[in-house]
């Protein structure tokens, strides 16, 4: 009798796993119950089938992480090794060692990331590396060169368009400021920004210091609001050779 209970106890809790597999590969809680049946039937195990479920969930989960980084659109790829952190100036407390772990995306607040310095001092490097190291992780990331977005978003209609990108996890922006966005360009990323604002991680890359953000978005009232939604809590890098003007508006995100 003790035996037979435990068994019992042993095949209740595997089918407690199928019913988990089930609902991950988006099978009705019927497919558990046949193979329970069966199982019964046969005088085998339930976990066999909790083998072969789980399998075919780990196969899944690998096709889509081998998927994310093409995906992304990244221009290029690198390994966390290649960067050199050694000029650039992290956030109190923070480090590249600890910003590889995620920490502005990690949790239900998504906060932002803004990397400021003059052109070839590794932003997009480091943003393409934190963008496949969330990619490895499961996590859906978009690059975008900022002026292609801004086309993307006059192009593409608004609402559908940024629904898409709501549904990630990291946006990078490239090259903000390097041209003018226009009227239209300007009011469709602040939308943009309006929209995803705590629900996405924005990693920003500028050699322009706030004060000189109304030159590519149209007018201060839009370079305010979109500065406001960017820079609030958010991880502020800055790279060898920038603007110490900037560093008033660094803030710590509080954990």
């Amino acid at each position: 009798m003790g035996n037979t209970t435990f068994n019992r106890n042993v095949e209740d809790t595997f089918y407690e796993e199928l019913i988990g597999y089930c609902k991950i590969l988006k099978l009705s809680s019927s497919v558990a119950d046949r193979a329970r049946d069966i199982a019964g039937e046969q005088g085998i195990s339930l976990n066999i089938y909790c083998q072969l479920f789980g399998k075919e969930v780990e196969q899944r989960k690998m096709k889509k992480l081998n998927k994310l980084p093409g995906k992304a659109g990244f221009p290029a790829r690198f390994d966390a090794d290649q960067f050199d952190s050694a000029e650039v100036d992290f956030p109190s407390g923070e480090s590249y060692s600890s910003l590889l772990k995620l920490p502005f995306c990690t949790g239900e607040s998504m906060k932002n990331v803004v990397m400021l310095g003059g052109s070839g001092t590794g932003k997009t490097m480091l943003s393409i590396i934190l963008g496949l190291a969330a990619c490895r992780e499961g996590k859906e990331v978009r690059f975008f060169r900022t002026e292609d977005l801004a086309r993307e978003l006059e192009e593409k209609g608004t609402v559908a368009f940024i629904n898409s990108l709501g549904k990630t996890r990291i946006i990078i922006l490239d090259e903000f400021g390097n041209s003018p966005y226009g009227l239209d360009g300007s009011r469709l990323l602040l939308s943009m920004m309006s929209r995803i604002n705590g629900k996405v991680s924005v990693i920003l890359n500028t050699t322009l210091e706030f004060a000189r953000w109304p030159e590519v978005l149209a007018d201060k009232t839009i370079a305010s609001s979109f500065a406001g939604r960017v820079l609030q809590g958010s991880f502020i890098l800055l790279f060898g050779g920038h603007d110490r003007r900037f560093d008033g508006y660094r803030t710590r995100v509080s954990s």
